[in-house]
């Protein structure tokens, strides 16, 4: 209980006694969002992971032109049979199909355009944190979401790229890359 309802019932004490006070009046408010937009927005839910109630809040408003405090929406995911954890990491697979064309329409046409005056590097210097680090979101009670992985390595702190038609590798190893 907090302060107000006990307050509340030591005024109904002091005017009424004992027996105004063994009378249960507290009822539920009717909820906000009808059954319909519940449904829908538990849908919308265990397809899109939020990390924050406040941004659920925000779907809500703009979706439904409801509002909810951070707090209510707790309550409510609860209701609806949310729980606030980290999704499952599953390894990522790579798309063939995007690959082929990448292959056929954009590398093989550089490949043949290059020279030794005017090589190709290869380069890759974009992973800091070289796999997903998953963060607690709102996911349906006894389902598991899943964040595709890149690799089993943590870290991974190279400059480095390889030229195509010498092979020289040119490469720093680096505290942090920015």
């Amino acid at each position: 209980m907090d302060e107000e309802t006990i307050r509340s019932y030591i005024e109904s004490f002091k005017n009424d006694g004992m027996p105004d006070i063994k009378i249960f009046r507290y009822k539920g408010k009717q909820a906000n969002l009808n059954k319909e937009q519940l449904d829908e927005l538990k849908h919308h839910l265990s397809n899109k992971i939020y990390l924050k109630s406040e941004d659920i809040c925000h779907y809500v408003s703009e979706v439904y032109g409801i509002t909810y405090k951070p707090k209510g929406m707790v309550k409510l995911l609860k209701r609806l049979g949310f729980v606030y954890k980290k999704p499952k990491v599953v390894p990522g697979k790579a798309d063939g199909k995007r690959q082929a064309e990448f292959l056929k329409n954009i590398l093989e046409p550089c490949l043949r355009e290059a020279s030794y005056e005017h090589p190709v590097y290869f380069s890759d210097a974009v992973h800091p944190t070289h796999n997903v680090q998953p963060h607690y979101g709102w996911i349906l009670k006894g389902s598991d979401k899943a964040v595709k992985t890149n690799s089993g390595r943590q870290r991974v702190n190279i400059n480095g790229a390889i030229c195509f038609h010498t092979k020289e590798v040119v490469y720093r190893e680096d505290e942090t890359i920015k």
